[in-house]
């Protein structure tokens, strides 16, 4: 038998599974990209919101609702909210009137890196001289980073665990 004998029942045969891979690439690639698709169309359970005074705020019933403390100023503008629904946090920032900074001083405590059980830790590290101010409430510390000469506050939220709340 001829090496043109023996390669000639083979190319079928090989022609039929270069046939079957390229199917299930193609299948895998549309897979692929429905999955990709779909998750760029489906919400996730981040609440954003935006409110353009405090007025705004209240009238929305923010704090009745926990998603912010109501430690704010009452010059506070351009307040966003980002609430996490699935992973139970949150984030966001407000501006205010630097000489309004005593009214959120008096609803909130001061900060030492290291209290919160690594809620925030980080996020103070990376800092410049801010103010770090903290709230706890409904078993959810609330960091808020502020730079009151500028009058801007950012924040998170992140709940307490039992263990974080025993230390």
């Amino acid at each position: 038998m001829t090496t043109k004998e023996k390669a000639g029942p083979q190319l079928p045969y090989l022609h039929s599974v270069r046939m079957t891979l390229k199917l299930a690439l193609r299948i895998l690639l549309i897979c692929l990209a429905v999955v990709i698709g779909l998750l760029i169309v489906l919400p996730d359970d981040t609440v954003r919101l935006h409110y353009p005074t405090l007025q705004a705020a209240r009238a929305d019933h923010l704090f009745e609702k926990g998603w912010l403390p109501d430690v704010l100023p009452p010059s506070s503008t351009d307040i966003r909210v980002a609430n996490n629904l699935d992973l139970n946090n949150a984030a966001g920032e407000f501006h205010f009137d630097p000489r309004d900074y005593p009214v959120l001083l008096d609803k909130t405590t001061p900060y030492h890196p290291g209290t919160s059980g690594g809620a925030g830790d980080d996020w103070f590290a990376k800092t410049d001289e801010p103010d770090v101010r903290v709230v706890e409430s409904d078993g959810s510390r609330w960091l808020f980073l502020c730079l009151p000469d500028k009058g801007v506050c950012t924040y998170e939220m992140a709940s307490i665990s039992r263990d974080m709340a025993t230390q």
